[in-house]
């Protein structure tokens, strides 16, 4: 089948990173994007790359009425701005995948207390899906509304997941996260000048970062368990990538080999998670450009450690946002997605 599809907000890096992907997808069919900055100029005049592979003017949200021939909109418009855009389609009967934070929270309370904003619709929050394939899959397939997961979201519940099914841990879970500087968008901000963050690890959070409360609420919607997470960020000088290691306390003595059964018992059959028995070839360079997260585990005294790495626009954006329109429309889900990082 062929989807009809638009994107809101194709100028930022994950909407950048989702026209790359879509340009190799065999059954979509691009109908429109949008950008603010750059409305009436080419794509391909924003993101050279594209030359030859995408020839279509950005058009203005202005314009939106003259943009409704498609079956599903990427939303990659900000936080706090993406909910209005998505309600105007959603009430014309199309499908949304929202890369914002703004339906990932069921409870509309902790969105406010994040964003510091009143949620103008809190009946789609009830009703949108957490779009993270290796544990709503089914729900993803049957959705109207699929909130895509965050970056860090996304790397700590992939390595936290198979501790919590085989409630082995405490209650408290250490999450220190390092990631690339393209996650913080594209727009210039001083971080991200070249001499601030050239040869330099930052700090990005050690307060109350928005994904943390991301992992509880959704840990404590599939598992029934809350659990508290110590949530550490940080920038590295690097474009891409996200390295998270995860630390908890056994509540009984096992060994490693225990564990990396369960881990690949309970990833079997994910086209996307790669379980390694030894744990030094976890490196953000293997997964660059990719939809994978790699996974390497090990036990320490009465800790176990888990390390992550994902591609923070690739398994943390857009590629699985990718994925989940492939499983929204019946579709192969590794469609378009089973490439290898780039390496060197």
């Amino acid at each position: 089948m062929r989807v009809k599809t638009g994107v809101l907000g194709s100028t930022g890096y994950t909407g950048a990173e989702l026209l790359r992907l879509i340009v190799n997808h065999g059954n979509v069919d691009l109908k429109w994007i949008t950008s603010e900055k750059f409305a009436g100029k080419n794509i391909s005049s924003v993101f050279p790359n594209l030359r030859g592979f995408i020839d279509l003017e950005c058009s203005t949200v202005k314009d939106l009425d003259k943009l409704e021939g498609v079956d599903i909109v990427f939303s990659c418009l900000p936080h706090t701005t993406s909910m209005h855009f998505a309600k105007k389609f959603l009430d014309i009967g199309k499908r949304i995948i929202d890369l914002s934070a703004d339906f990932r929270f069921n409870n509309i309370n902790t969105y406010k207390d994040i964003y510091r904003i009143k949620h103008r619709y809190p009946e789609l929050c009830e009703v949108s899906v957490y779009g993270l394939p290796e544990l709503f899959r089914k729900q993803i397939s049957k959705a109207q509304l699929v909130a895509n997961p965050g970056c860090f979201a996304t790397s700590a519940l992939l390595g936290i997941l198979p501790l919590l099914n085989r409630e082995i841990i405490s209650e408290t879970v250490c999450v220190d996260s390092k990631a690339g500087i393209s996650g913080g968008g594209r727009a210039p901000s001083l971080n991200s000048h070249f001499s601030e963050a050239n040869e330099a690890i930052s700090l990005n959070s050690i307060t109350g970062h928005p994904q943390k409360y991301e992992v509880q609420e959704k840990v404590f919607e599939k598992f029934s368990r809350r659990i508290k997470i110590i949530f550490s960020a940080f920038n590295i000088n690097a474009s891409r990538g996200i390295l998270t290691t995860i630390k908890s306390r056994l509540k009984h003595k096992t060994s490693k080999t225990d564990m990396l059964n369960a881990y690949n018992n309970f990833y079997q059959g994910e086209p996307f998670v790669r379980i390694y028995d030894d744990e030094k070839y976890i490196s953000t360079k293997n997964v660059r450009y990719s939809n994978y997260c790699d996974i390497g585990i090990n036990i320490q005294d009465d800790h176990i450690i888990c390390v992550t790495a994902l591609d923070n626009l690739g398994k943390g954006a857009s590629a699985q946002a990718v994925q989940n329109m492939n499983i929204m429309f019946g579709l192969d889900e590794k469609t378009c997605l089973m490439n290898m990082s780039i390496y060197p």
